[in-house]
């Protein structure tokens, strides 16, 4: 059978799919990612994890996630807080262009 265009094309996304899945599963049950744009992940739960890098020069940074270890980008403009790097944070995850990232990234009360 000769694979067309939409054929490669549906392929690619349930690999995608699949990828994310296993990335973050508990974030991705019950998501609906086919709105167009950026679609917010975790609708009302905050992740956590700890700020492991900034650069406010090229206004990006990472955050590593507690719950899996992954390191997820984000943009400067999306600290609520003013935080520095091994800070506490905790956060939202978006769907978008570009793939997953952090926002709403607001520091965690010290215990």
């Amino acid at each position: 059978m000769k694979m067309t265009t939409r054929m490669f094309a549906a392929s690619i996304l349930l690999v995608a799919v699949g990828t994310a899945t296993n990335l973050f599963p508990a974030v991705m049950a019950g998501s609906n990612l086919s709105g167009l744009g950026s679609a917010v992940l975790a609708q009302e739960n905050y992740k956590t994890g700890t700020i492991k890098y900034i650069n406010t020069v090229k206004g990006f940074g990472y955050v590593t996630m507690d719950s899996t270890g992954q390191d997820i980008i984000f943009k400067t403009s999306d600290l609520l807080d003013e935080i520095d790097v091994n800070a506490r944070v905790k956060f939202k995850l978006v769907n978008g262009k570009k793939g997953v990232s952090a926002v709403e990234i607001k520091l965690l009360p010290e215990d």
